[in-house]
């Protein structure tokens, strides 16, 4: 899920637990990204 905190990345929408934002894993899904590369580099991975 995701939330929004005005102290966390200006109060955009965020996954929770990272600070990645609704907006960037959208982006990257519309630009042909594959879910499983896009949580493997959250967590460090290329």
């Amino acid at each position: 899920m995701g939330s929004r905190n005005p102290l966390v990345c200006g109060g955009a929408p965020v996954i929770n637990g990272t600070r990645g934002t609704l907006r960037t894993l959208l982006a990257s899904l519309s630009d042909g990204d594959l879910i499983e590369d896009i949580l493997t580099a959250g967590e460090g991975g290329a």
